[in-house]
């Protein structure tokens, strides 16, 4: 589960590689408001996106942050900011549920799950950067 801001997600733990404490990415020209820039993994130049200028939440701008790294494709490695990083969440598939009718969400949003009395956004990583390339969000 990760946070940003007040709100929580859910990402598929198979699309996760690892998590990382903050580094200051390396900023490249003509970039997106949501792309922080560029930082070096292990010989590997991976992107960073602030998950939350994607969502128009708030969250810290601190360096007690964490960079979610994922692999939404086969072929894409991506890093994603996010304001902490709560736990891996073993759930019941009675807890997950379809995003609820009249919420317009982006196409991102693969349902809900109930965990703990709190609702946790489940994301579709690659149905989220299909729709940043498309600027859709």
């Amino acid at each position: 589960m990760l946070r940003v801001g007040p709100e929580h997600y859910a990402v598929p733990i198979d699309q996760v590689r690892e998590i990382i404490r903050w580094r200051q990415p390396t900023p490249l020209p003509g970039q997106p408001p949501h792309m922080e820039g560029t930082i070096e993994l292990r010989g590997e130049v991976v992107s960073v996106m602030d998950i939350g200028t994607v969502f128009r939440r708030q969250g810290s701008t601190g360096e007690d942050r964490d960079i979610v790294v994922v692999e939404p494709t086969a072929d894409r490695v991506v890093g994603i900011t996010v304001d902490e990083v709560l736990q891996v969440m073993d759930t019941d598939p009675a807890e997950h549920h379809p995003t609820p009718d009249g919420i317009v969400c982006g196409a991102y949003v693969d349902g809900v799950i109930v965990a703990d009395d709190r609702l946790v956004v489940k994301l579709s990583l690659h149905d989220l950067f299909a729709s940043l390339e498309t600027s859709e969000v």
